[in-house]
């Protein structure tokens, strides 16, 4: 704790603590009235009774006081108390984010995907390079053999291409078509000959057969029989032939005929079929139409039954993201007034920090002030008023001639608030004395107050006065205990210094001091009529550093300071305790309003999602009443095209009968006159064999009889013919050798040259293979260097991809292992807070405890006040009544006083007046020398009053 507050801390538990009252102190009247219930009490019984009775009031007004401040504090603690556990289920709320846990569960559970397909694609990745590390060995050993086999083939191609460089291609060729020439010449000439041989050997024939018939002809043209037989087969064979051209032509009629009848069958034919056939097709097409528009129908049906679901379910969704996009708005609004209520709130609660701090830094000044000026006693009061002679009399040597046993501090010192609180009551004691004897009452000042306490501290130290102020003979010095008004009033003589100084009429001021510091207690009343005096040096001291006061109003105006100072701490505490709470409000309020932002924030991204989806809903509805529309009008498009289809069908299906009909009837038409004119074809056919018939016939006959009258003739000229035909084909035959000959030689100069030029041209090809060979090796060979290449560029990719799959694993396990620490993190934070709650409760139910408990001490002390008070009243009326005289120390009514608080005192007369007075100031003093026993005169009635506890 800061030193201000301890030492205020300190001064509160003198003024409050039990420790300094004896916890018998309440009880104390009860045992007396017992033992003196046997008989009447005296007045000094009486008196003392009363004392008491006030000093049991003046210890349950402390512990009142104590206790109400206990209440204070505890309630004090209970509101830090209850404000930590808001602070911590605050804190709780803040950390305790199922959506941020949420989303930590699902990053370590994505995380762990990842990190197990990581795991997985690195196994693959590795069983690709080793696949691909296989192939790219085969592929090395396939470049090797490659190699091998291009340098055969390279080797081979050169040897052959040696070879067939040395052939001469061109002549070879030359040879080769020259010799070809020469056998096709050779052949031409052959085959001319052997045709020119076979006409000759037919012509031979010919000859011999003209040759024998004209000898057979000759024969038979000396027989006369034979010629009338010729004559007459040719007389009948004009005849055949005439009855044959009529035939003929009868035919040919007919034939005409049938060929026009079956041209028109054939074409009506034709026409009707074609109508079937349009008609098929038309029907065919109309089938196929109406099978289209019939699926076109379903389709179009079902098209539109999904278009009107379609509609239906976007629709639904219209109206959800309407209701989701209404109620985002509303929470988007609802967030905004959060937001303003929360920024609102934080401001305040920070405006109220700052007003704390400000309150706090104010307070604590005050407190260190106090526990500066506390232990100065009245030199601390005289500053703290700004009574600059007051002060200088009590700490300037300069200033007071013997200013060193002035004791600022000493609790025996006048200087000490007890003594100066007391120094008061005796000051009210001489007004009262004055106000009895009709004399006006004096004024107190700060300046003078300060001489009697240097004064008195002089005396007390040294056993005599002190002329060190220009007060001689007008101060009064009384030693020892009790009241010194005994000595200076009581028991003086009229005309007695003290008593004509206290009694004197002009008096405007007076001081008064009691000081401890020596043997025995040193009382010291000045007095002055005039506003200022000197030191010993003459310098003016003045009573007007600050206003005068009554007494009373002096003895208000130091309570109120000492209750200030002692609360000095106290109210810094609290202002302390305060700005702890208004900082964790602010805190609170700032970590709403970092809230309430996110929510703004969330609610906004969430409205401007659900207007975006609500759009995209609204387009989509629309998009799918378009659709629906377009499906309703496609169904009704469909349906009629495909009712003008089946109407269309019928119409044709029943058009398509009728051209059936047709087309049959045509058909079995035409194939009666196709029938019809085969018939009359058949008979042109007949008639016109039978016309050449009987032309040949005729041809034969007119040559028979003319063979007949030129037989002699034709014989000699068939013997001349004959022989020169046997000649002319031996000397064809003689040609046809000689050509068979030069055949076979240009034959066999032909098939040496395309020997030669066949072994060139093997030799060629043999080349142009091993070429080839070598092409394809080569080719075999840049195909392996380049599979070589492509398996090794594969590898190296797959080395890539296997490192780069090793690295996803070690980025996927980091992520992972990231993952995992913040869920740990956000739970360990959730369990954090939560034990915080918990041990925040704990305490509020220990505070809560704690303030049940002195609330219900306050409630006793305020009952034990109340009855102090009565027996207080009790002791009081008793004694008032045995002063007034209305009862005597013997009258059964003062026991009646005693212990119910009646009897029958009347009003006081001026005789008895003065002595009420002085028993009323000595139990005053009683009463207050005891409480300041205990250490407690600090403005006790004050305090009860500002505490709200009941007052006298």
């Amino acid at each position: 704790m800061k030193k201000p507050m301890k030492i205020a801390s300190t001064a509160l538990i003198a003024a409050v603590g039990l420790s300094a009252l004896p916890s018998q102190a309440f009880a104390t009247p009860a045992p007396r009235l017992e033992a003196n219930a046997s008989q009447q009490p005296t007045l000094a019984e009486l008196q003392q009774r009363v004392a008491e009775a006030a000093a049991v009031v003046a210890a349950a007004e402390e512990e009142v006081s104590r206790a109400s401040t206990a209440v204070d504090l505890v309630r004090k603690t209970h509101d830090t108390a209850l404000a930590d556990l808001a602070a911590a289920e605050a804190a709780l709320r803040e950390v305790n984010d199922e959506a941020a846990i949420t989303d930590a569960t699902n990053t370590v559970a994505a995380a762990a995907a990842k990190l197990a397909a990581a795991k997985d694609a690195e196994k693959q990745a590795a069983a690709d390079l080793q696949a691909q590390i296989s192939v790219h060995e085969e592929s090395q050993a396939a470049l090797s053999q490659a190699a091998i086999a291009l340098e055969t083939a390279e080797a081979d191609a050169a040897a052959k291409q040696t070879q067939a460089d040395s052939h001469d291609y061109a002549a070879l060729a030359t040879a080769t078509q020259a010799a070809t020439q020469a056998e096709a010449d050779a052949t031409t000439a052959h085959t001319a000959a052997t045709e020119t041989l076979k006409a000759k050997q037919a012509e031979a024939l010919a000859a011999k057969n003209a040759l024998e018939k004209a000898e057979k002809d000759a024969a038979d043209a000396t027989d006369p029989d034979k010629y009338a037989q010729a004559e007459a087969a040719v007389a009948a064979a004009n005849k055949a032939l005439q009855e044959a051209n009529a035939t003929l032509s009868d035919a040919k009629n007919v034939h005409q005929a049938a060929t026009t009848a079956h041209t028109d069958a054939k074409d009506a034919r034709d026409t009707a079929v074609a109508n079937e056939a349009a008609s098929q097709a038309e029907v065919d097409r109309l089938k196929t139409a109406v099978e289209t528009s019939s699926t076109a129908v379903a389709s179009a049906t079902t098209e539109q039954a999904a278009a009107a679901t379609a509609k239906e379910a976007a629709h639904t969704q219209k109206t959800t993201a309407d209701s989701a996009d209404a109620t985002a708005q509303q929470e988007k609004a609802a967030a905004a007034t959060a937001l303003g209520t929360a920024q609102q709130q934080s401001d305040a609660a920070e405006s109220a920090r700052l007003t704390a701090v400000a309150e706090e830094a104010r307070l604590k000044a005050l407190a260190e002030e106090a526990d500066r000026l506390l232990p100065m006693g009245a030199a601390g009061y005289f500053e703290n008023r700004g009574a600059t002679d007051a002060l200088r009399v009590l700490t300037d040597s300069t200033f007071t001639l013997n200013q060193s046993y002035v004791k600022v501090g000493n609790d025996n010192s006048a200087t000490s608030l007890d003594n100066f609180k007391q120094s008061l009551e005796y000051l009210k004691e001489a007004n009262s004395i004055r106000q009895l004897r009709g004399v006006p009452t004096v004024n107190v000042s700060d300046a003078y107050m300060a001489i009697a306490m240097a004064n008195a501290d002089y005396a007390a130290t040294e056993g005599k006065a002190v002329m060190q102020f220009s007060n001689y003979g007008t101060e009064n010095l009384a030693f020892g205990s009790g009241s010194p008004f005994n000595e200076w009033y009581y028991d003086a003589q009229d005309g007695a210094i003290p008593k004509t100084i206290l009694l004197q009429q002009d008096l405007r001021f007076m001081g008064f001091a009691i000081s401890g510091l020596g043997p025995q207690p040193a009382n010291v009343n000045t007095f002055y009529t005039t506003d200022s005096v000197t030191n010993h040096t003459g310098a003016p001291v003045t009573s007007r550093t600050t206003a005068p006061f009554t007494v009373e109003d002096y003895e208000e105006d130091l309570d109120s300071y000492i209750y200030d100072q002692i609360w000095a701490g106290v109210r810094h505490e609290e202002a302390a305790d305060a700005l702890m709470l208004a900082t964790q409000a602010a805190t609170a309020a700032a970590s709403e309003l970092t809230a309430a932002k996110k929510r703004n924030t969330d609610a906004i991204a969430a409205a401007e999602l659900t207007a975006s989806a609500k759009q995209t809903a609204d387009e989509a509805f629309n998009s799918a009443a378009a659709a629906l529309t377009d499906a309703d009008d496609a169904l009704a498009a469909a349906q009629s095209a495909h009712t003008q289809n089946t109407t269309d069908l019928a119409t044709a299906e029943a058009e398509l009968e009728d051209n059936q009909a047709l087309a049959a009837t045509a058909i079995e038409a035409e194939k009666s006159a196709a029938a019809h004119l085969a018939s009359a074809n058949t008979a042109v056919t007949d008639a016109e064999a039978a016309v050449v018939a009987a032309q040949q016939k005729k041809t034969a006959a007119d040559a028979a009889l003319a063979a007949l009258d030129n037989a002699l003739e034709n014989l000699q000229q068939a013997q001349d013919a004959s022989d020169a035909a046997q000649q002319a084909e031996e000397l064809a035959q003689d040609a046809v050798d000689t050509a068979l000959v030069s055949l076979n030689d240009a034959r066999a100069t032909r098939e040496t040259a395309e020997a030669a030029e066949a072994g060139a041209l093997a030799d060629l090809a043999a080349a142009e293979a091993a070429k080839e060979t070598l092409l394809a090796a080569q080719g075999t060979h840049r195909d392996a260097v380049a599979a070589e290449a492509a398996a090794n560029e594969k590898r190296n990719e797959l080395k890539a991809a296997a490192d780069g799959a090793s690295a996803s694993v070690t980025s996927a396990q980091e992520a992972h292992d990231s993952a995992v620490d913040t869920l740990d993190r956000l739970l360990a934070a959730v369990a954090e807070a939560e034990e915080k709650v918990a041990e925040a409760r704990a305490a509020l139910d220990k505070a809560a405890d704690a303030l049940d408990a002195a609330e219900q001490e306050l409630a006793a002390a305020n009952q034990a006040l109340k009855d102090a008070r009565e027996a207080y009243d009790r002791a009081l009326a008793a004694l008032e009544a045995f002063e007034e005289g209305s009862v005597t120390p013997k009258d059964p009514a003062v026991d009646d006083l005693m212990t119910n608080g009646t009897g029958t005192a009347g009003k006081p007369t001026l005789a008895n007046t003065g002595s009420a007075a002085t028993l009323s100031i000595a139990i005053g003093a009683a009463s207050a020398l005891a409480l300041a026993g205990a250490g407690v005169t600090l403005a006790t009635r004050r305090r009860s009053t500002l505490r709200s506890v009941p007052s006298e």
